[in-house]
This record gives structure tokens, C-alpha cells and sequence, in this order.
């Protein structure tokens, strides 16, 4: 992963390689990651349009777009974009405490 860091108010931008077991088409992963929860693909195959730091400020959601094969590999690039000052690890910590209670997982194991 690059972290791209240049003089803007709000705002975290990365560029990021990802590495699957199988080949997955590039469609499939921009699929998948529009259904997830918290996250906002502008990915358009018409365009270039991807997420700048000014489009996020402050959403809790995490931006992704430039979503493309590597020339050398079968990884894939992405660009992903968030609000630094809102999308950080306080959120996570709360996003996955409300996922787990959800799921019914925080509170199965006592101590006593």
C-alpha cells in the first residue's frame, strides 16, 4: 500500500494492491465491495471518476475507485479515500463492537 499524503484539510488517501487466492475479475470485486457495508464505490467504467478527499468530508464511509487489473499481475489496484477526522480507529473500534453485538458474539463467553 502507498499513502498518498499531500496539504488538504480532511482527508486520507491510499492506493492499495490486493492480492486474492484465485483470479477474481475486476466486475466481481467492484461487486462485492458496492454490497459491503461502509463503503462507497464510484468505480464507473465509462469514466475516470474517482473519490477525492473533498468528496468525503465528514461521511463515516470509506471511498473507493480506480478499481483495475495490474498490467503485471492478476492483483488489483484500488484508490480509497476516507475523512481522517471521522473515519479512524475510534469508529472502527465502534463499527466492530456494533457488529459483534449484531451477530450475537460480544457476550457469549463469560468469565465467571
Amino acid at each position: 500500500m502507498t499513502c498518498v499524503r499531500v496539504p488538504v484539510e480532511v482527508g486520507h488517501s491510499a492506493t492499495m494492491l490486493v492480492e486474492t487466492e484465485l483470479d477474481v475479475p475486476v466486475v466481481d470485486i467492484i461487486s462485492a465491495m458496492s454490497k459491503f457495508p461502509g463503503i462507497v464505490v464510484t468505480h464507473d467504467r465509462g469514466s475516470r471518476r474517482f473519490p477525492a478527499p473533498r468528496d468525503v468530508v465528514g461521511s463515516d464511509m470509506v471511498w473507493i475507485g480506480r478499481v483495475r487489473k495490474d498490467l503485471a499481475s492478476e492483483k488489483i489496484w484500488l484508490w480509497q479515500v476516507s475523512d481522517n477526522l471521522r473515519k479512524g480507529a475510534a469508529t472502527n473500534a465502534v463499527q466492530i463492537a456494533e457488529a459483534l453485538l449484531e451477530r450475537k458474539l460480544i457476550g457469549r463467553f463469560s468469565t465467571s
